[in-house]
C-alpha cells in the first residue's frame, strides 16, 4: 500500500514554528495582519498562500509572502519535535508499505528534520510546496511514481484540506486528531478513518 503523510501537525509538532515564521514574514512585508494559531486550526486549505490571503495580504503580493516564509523555514535553527511514537509507527509501516510525504511546507527543511531523527530512509518521496500542483495532483502523482492503484493508496492529515484532496485523488483518507484542526473540524470533510494516536494509525492501515 501507499501511504501519503502530510508532514506538519501529523509528523512534526510544528504549529508554534509555523505561527512565529509567518508572523516574521508578515511583518516584513509589512501589509496584512499578523496570523494567529486560530488561522491553522480553522483555514480549509492550509498553504502558505492562502494564508496570506486570509491575512488580508494583496494578492500581488501572496507570492512574496510565501518566498518569505519559504526562506526563514529554511533558515531556521530551531529543532522540532516528531511527535511521540511516530518514529515507530513509521518504522513497522515501512516493512510492508511504501511511504511519502505531501507537505507545503519546504522539502530541504522535512529532509533535515527527518534525517535528525534518523527516519529520512523511510521516506520515498518529499512533495513540497514550492511544487504548485494541488495535493491530489501529487497524491495522482506518486500513485503513478510507485505503480499503484487509488485503491492501494491512504492520504493521512491533520487538516481539511488533506482530506479533501485525498477524496478528490480517489484514495482512502485517514484524519489524525493530534495534529492542528479537530475531530469536530475534520468531521466536515467526512474522512473514511479516524486516528486518535499513531497506535491507531497503525492499526487502522494494517486493516485495509
Amino acid at each position: 500500500m501507499l501511504i501519503c503523510f502530510d508532514y506538519d501537525g501529523v509528523i512534526v509538532d510544528s504549529i508554534n514554528r509555523l505561527l512565529r515564521i509567518n508572523h516574521e514574514a508578515q511583518q516584513w512585508l509589512g501589509c496584512g495582519r499578523p496570523p494567529q494559531k486560530t488561522d491553522f486550526e480553522t483555514i480549509e486549505n492550509l498553504t502558505f498562500p492562502v494564508l496570506a490571503e486570509t491575512l488580508g495580504i494583496p494578492q500581488s503580493r501572496v507570492s512574496n509572502f510565501a518566498d518569505k516564509v519559504f526562506e526563514l523555514l529554511e533558515q531556521d535553527a530551531e529543532e522540532i519535535s516528531l511527535f511521540s511514537g511516530i518514529p515507530q509507527i513509521l518504522a513497522e509501516l515501512v516493512v510492508n508499505h511504501c511511504l511519502c510525504i505531501i507537505t507545503a511546507n519546504s522539502q530541504p527543511v522535512v529532509a533535515d528534520t527527518l534525517q535528525n531523527s534518523g527516519i529520512l530512509p523511510l521516506i520515498s518521496y518529499i512533495f513540497d510546496g514550492r511544487d504548485q500542483r494541488s495535493k491530489a495532483e501529487k497524491i495522482q502523482a506518486a500513485i503513478l511514481r510507485f505503480g499503484f492503484d487509488p485503491t492501494q493508496t491512504v492520504m493521512v492529515g491533520d487538516s481539511r484540506g488533506d482530506i479533501r484532496e485525498g477524496h478528490h485523488a480517489g484514495v482512502q483518507t485517514i484524519a489524525v486528531t493530534w495534529g492542528f484542526q479537530s475531530r469536530e473540524v475534520l468531521q466536515l470533510e467526512t474522512p473514511h478513518y479516524f486516528a486518535d494516536s499513531p497506535q491507531k494509525l497503525l492499526e487502522i492501515v494494517e486493516r485495509l
